[in-house]
């Protein structure tokens, strides 16, 4: 019998061999008995689970002193922020408001072109005030020309007197009484300017210049008197004692349509807004309270009531507090302007000055290098005081061009070294001519 010298080997490895199995079985039966079965873990929604997910809740979530002290920081950021936020959004709104004051009377245009006849833009004056803050369309009626066929205006010369040295143009006749000045004219009378003080514009022969015409106060009793002022009409005399047939162009009427209500604290500071670039007078006018308080503003300052309230009723142009109507032709031109009963053609480019409503008629405060009032020209020492919006870099300025009806905005440019020579002491007159220079360059420079 051979004996097989590989039989130990053999035997040895089969050991080996049982034992790693062995090893192998008794590491996955510890792991069996360690992991948790699925079926002895706590139910979601039993005690166990709730408490373990109150637990996990509680963990994550922020105590009732920790949500405290951040509500008091944010506080106290938002608190710190708001004094540096005020200027700006104040700013913004006088912005916003320039826009929307742009934006109306470019629609007012655009209606005058779509109906084919004057449309203006009617600027409320608040009561007592040189402020507004609304605008209205304001629509103008059509031509009257009487009643009825066969309507005329007769016109006559009244020659100087010694109660009245000028030589006056007027249209008279009896009340209710056929013939007279206007004959088949009675809706005139009664209806379209039945008091004292209004006025309209009338063209003769259906040619020629229109003139303006205002009833005035009759010295007869029963009457009527209206006076004719050749100032619109290049001072081209009409013709006299001859009954012609006639058109009146009234005055516009504010529309019912929503006005444009400004934005919160901005208004149209009515007391410097006005025509071309400033006034020449080297002499104080009515601007200045201390030399006319009850006299109409001069060039430049047209739409600014000066007129003190509490003076005698005499002294005062009426009506008081009345509003500015720009009306703009079909081709976009400015037509004529009215205000405070009186109605003419501007010469100039017209300027609104935009700020706000506190700042209107509160005089700026005087500093060194901000004198407050200041003498009205060089050769004027007659102090004229003005007011924050003037003097605010923040205000703008809304011109519109009279003959092409453009619309732009600037920024309100005052500076009380014009000249740039610290010797010379700053005046009223060239301090306000600079303001309304940048917004003249830029009206003319196409707007922005």
């Amino acid at each position: 019998m051979v004996r097989n010298e590989s039989s130990p080997n053999r035997a040895s490895g089969v050991r080996c061999a049982s034992k790693v199995r062995r090893a192998t079985a008794r590491r996955l039966t510890a792991r069996r008995v360690t992991a948790r079965p699925e079926s002895t873990r706590p139910h979601p929604r039993s005690r166990r689970g709730i408490a373990a997910q109150h637990r996990l809740i509680a963990r994550r979530a922020m105590t009732l002193v920790e949500l405290l002290v951040v509500i008091f920081i944010l506080t106290l950021l938002v608190a710190a922020a708001l004094p540096l936020m005020k200027p700006a959004v104040e700013e913004g709104k006088v912005r916003d408001a320039a826009r929307q004051i742009n934006a109306f009377l470019d629609g007012a245009k655009g209606r005058a072109a779509a109906l084919g006849r004057p449309v203006g833009v009617w600027i409320e004056r608040l009561p007592e005030s040189n402020a507004a803050v609304q605008l209205y369309l304001a629509e103008t009626p059509p031509h009257y020309s009487g009643d009825s066929q066969g309507a005329t205006a007769t016109i006559t010369l009244v020659p100087p007197s010694a109660s009245n040295p000028n030589e006056q143009y007027i249209i008279t006749g009896v009340l209710g009484a056929p013939g007279g000045g206007f004959v088949n004219s009675y809706s005139l009378l009664w209806v379209l300017a039945p008091n004292v003080g209004d006025e309209f514009r009338i063209k003769l022969g259906y040619k020629g210049q229109f003139y303006r015409c205002t009833r005035i106060t009759p010295t007869v009793a029963n009457t009527y008197l209206f006076e004719v002022n050749l100032a619109d009409a290049r001072r081209v005399p009409p013709l006299l004692g001859i009954a012609q047939p006639y058109q009146i162009l009234l005055n516009p009427r504010r529309s019912s349509s929503a006005p444009l209500q400004l934005p919160g604290g901005t208004a149209i500071d009515l007391q410097y807004s006005g025509i071309g670039g400033g006034t020449d007078d080297t002499i104080a006018p009515a601007i200045c309270p201390t030399v006319a308080p009850d006299l109409a503003p001069p060039a430049g300052l047209e739409f600014w009531d000066n007129r003190n309230p509490n003076s005698p009723a005499g002294n005062r142009l009426a009506p008081l507090a009345g509003p500015v109507i720009i009306v703009f032709r079909p081709s976009g031109d400015i037509e004529r302007i009215v205000t405070m009963g009186t109605s003419f053609a501007p010469n100039g480019t017209v300027h609104l000055l935009v700020g706000k409503i506190e700042q209107v008629e509160t005089e700026a405060e005087a500093t060194p290098d901000a004198p407050n009032p200041l003498p009205w020209s060089p050769v004027d020492t007659d102090t004229c005081p003005h007011n924050e919006n003037l003097v605010d870099g923040k205000s703008i300025w809304v011109s519109i061009g009279h003959r092409t009806g453009l619309v732009s905005s600037s920024q309100n440019g005052w500076n009380f070294d014009p000249d740039e020579n610290p010797a010379t002491p700053p005046t009223f007159r060239d301090c306000f001519r600079n303001a309304r220079d940048l917004a003249q360059r830029t009206q003319s420079a196409g707007g922005r």
